[in-house]
């Protein structure tokens, strides 16, 4: 398995989820000083529905900021690419689609299936 590939995969996406991070935080509507005094309600819930979003979307990102932190940790622990709920191997088709999963395609869809 070519870690420094894996490595430099979850470096750029590193790179990815901070800039969307910086884009969207940049835009939140709490973070915009200039509120129109004249908003209808409407506006206001528009304005409301906006920040929802955002913090959303903050949310998976910093979840998945986590995770790819996580997956760079694992391959300087010389972990990566094993699974951490039954520590087989996870196949490397897998790893190439998902870089920063933590499980083999059995285990998680345990995991998904017991969360239903």
């Amino acid at each position: 398995m070519n870690y420094e590939n894996y490595k430099k995969q979850l470096l750029q996406l590193l790179d990815e989820i901070h800039d969307q991070q910086e884009k969207h935080n940049a835009g939140h509507p709490a973070k915009v000083e200039r509120r129109d005094l004249e908003n209808t309600e409407e506006d206001d819930l528009t304005e409301t529905e906006q920040g929802f979003r955002v913090h959303n979307i903050l949310e998976d990102l910093n979840a998945k900021e986590k995770m790819v932190k996580e997956a760079l940790e694992r391959i300087e622990q010389k972990t990566f690419g094993i699974c951490l709920n039954c520590h087989k191997k996870i196949e490397e088709k897998r790893l190439d689609a998902i870089s920063y999963t933590k499980y083999c395609i059995e285990c998680q869809t345990k995991l998904e299936e017991a969360s239903e």
